[in-house]
């Protein structure tokens, strides 16, 4: 009795009959409560940090890239920003190896396809299409020798510039590009191109991007990539019937 007395007492106390503030409220959904969670302080943090890193990033880039514009159109003399170096053997590459392609294939083709009786009629397909390649890749390193740049020079120009332009645009106009491009013999004079840099793109980059890389983090790399020559050269040993088949591949898929 004193036991069941004792539950009934529990049961009955006020803070068991009231309701509780910590109970669940139905959620509502809607822009009003939308609304109330997207414009807590919190949230509007997290929203405008990242659009503030690019605010702060184009700022810094922009305010840069004008100095050093600046900089360039300040000076009297030209700016190399590129000098090729020797083209000879590229020159002499592809202009041999072309006109051999060509000439064996212009000498000895009317004699190979003049097949005799009782070959089969395919073999002269065959050898047709084979000399169409040969002569294609011929023509195809010769096409490659113009239009090869020599070197690229920045020039101080004195043209006005645009009123009510951007200081990068004014700077910019002050700011010529001078081009020297060889021709396709190497014995003719280059062409010069003279052009404002607002007019140039370039369709690739030339190197790759300037980023910093952490100490740590550029010996690591140069750690893996030591070990992945090393695990390269010791499967291509291992392989040697195989391995010329591989490296050609490799080249190709490197080009």
């Amino acid at each position: 009795m004193a036991g069941l007395s004792r539950g009934l007492a529990f049961l009955c106390r006020p803070s068991l009959l009231r309701p509780q503030s910590t109970m669940l409220w139905p959620r509502v959904k809607g822009p009003a409560s939308a609304s109330r969670f997207s414009t807590s302080p919190l949230g509007r943090a997290r929203s405008t940090k990242p659009v503030e890193r690019d605010v702060m990033a184009q700022a810094m880039q922009s305010s840069s890239r004008y100095a050093f514009l600046t900089k360039l159109a300040a000076k009297p003399s030209p700016t190399v920003l590129y000098q090729a170096p020797s083209h000879f053997w590229f020159y002499f590459t592809c202009w041999s190896t072309g006109l051999t392609l060509i000439g064996w294939s212009a000498v000895t083709a009317p004699t190979v396809l003049d097949q005799p009786e009782g070959v089969p009629k395919f073999t002269k397909r065959v050898y047709a299409v084979t000399y169409i390649i040969l002569c294609a890749m011929g023509f195809w390193l010769i096409a490659k020798t113009p239009n090869v740049i020599s070197s690229i020079r920045l020039l101080p120009s004195t043209a006005a510039p645009t009123p009510g332009a951007s200081p990068i645009a004014a700077v910019t106009a002050k700011l010529q590009l001078e081009l020297t491009v060889k021709r396709m013999l190497p014995l003719f004079s280059p062409k010069v191109i003279k052009t404002g840099i607002d007019k140039v793109s370039l369709q690739t980059r030339p190197s790759r991007s300037l980023r910093h890389i952490p100490e740590a983090k550029r010996l690591q790399m140069e750690r893996y990539e030591a070990a992945r020559r090393a695990a390269l050269r010791k499967f291509d040993m291992d392989h040697l019937m195989t391995m010329p088949f591989r490296r050609i591949g490799r080249g190709f898929v490197s080009l």
